[in-house]
């Protein structure tokens, strides 16, 4: 059982314990382009800006690229600009087993990107669970949502979830729940979302979605997380996410397929 919650406390308190002054340097821009497809139906958005210095508040984007995402097969769509650095497809549904490569034209470079789209993984429920008080150190007594899905057998499959409560995403540093298959290839799995943020009160309607994520994609998002953590993200980690960008670009494009369950706790 994946404990997550109570993982995360544990290891913000030891974390606490140090001060660390980060010098960080201005460096020349780099360009930015985040973009994201899945098995759902929708108009999806590409971002493209350009880094700033690490203190500054303001935004550079970039409106004046030309965005186009293919298949495998050769068809091409050209994604229309909006305004502050967003790109739209016209509506659009990615396929299991497709792979699709992003393509930014901007000041004569081109930058590409792939992803492919993995067989999904559907999630067998949503419970909800009582911790009684002194049961784990730092968790508070109440209710407490566990995930559970089943891993399809071979080697190889990596998940990010997504949790939501009452339409807020948990989407902040602690929040990349990511998981591979290397010890339990096949296996069920529980996941507990414990601590205080976790907590639920009867009424609060609960969503998870669970991604399948390709290789390079689950590497973007792991060393993500690390960097995000910075107190305990483990010594050589680069300045930047592993990224499969050409040209020296940022950013992730992530083609994937999702299951969804929710419920209402009583």
């Amino acid at each position: 059982m994946r404990i997550v919650g109570l993982i995360i406390f544990i290891v913000v308190i030891a974390s606490c314990e140090k001060i660390i002054d980060v010098n960080i340097p201005d460096s020349d821009p780099q360009i930015v382009i985040e973009g994201k497809i899945s098995t759902d139906t929708n108009v999806y958005s590409v971002l493209v800006s350009k880094t700033v210095p690490y203190n500054s508040t303001s935004n550079s984007y970039v409106d004046n690229a030309v965005v186009s995402l293919t298949d495998d097969l050769g068809n091409t769509q050209v994604l229309n600009s909006v305004g502050n650095g967003e790109y739209q497809t016209a509506l659009f549904s990615g396929q299991v087993g497709r792979t699709y490569t992003l393509t930014v034209q901007n000041e004569g470079v081109v930058y590409s990107n792939y992803s492919s789209i993995q067989s999904p993984v559907q999630m067998d429920s949503i419970h909800t669970v009582f911790i009684p008080a002194n049961t784990f150190p730092g968790v508070e007594e109440g209710i407490y949502p566990q995930i559970y899905y089943t891993d399809l057998v071979g080697l190889g499959d990596r998940y990010r979830m997504i949790f939501s409560r009452n339409d807020t995403v948990f989407n902040s540093a602690d929040d990349y729940f990511l998981f591979n298959d290397v010890y339990d290839d096949g296996l069920q799995e529980v996941v507990s979302l414990f601590g205080k943020r976790f907590k639920l009160k009867p009424g609060d309607k609960v969503k998870v979605e669970l991604w399948k994520l390709d290789e390079h994609v689950y590497d973007y998002y792991q060393t993500l997380e690390n960097i995000i953590s910075q107190g305990f993200a483990p010594t050589g980690v680069p300045d930047n996410p592993n990224s499969t960008w050409t040209n020296g670009a940022l950013g992730v494009f992530n083609a994937y397929s999702y299951s969804v369950d929710s419920l209402i706790v009583q």
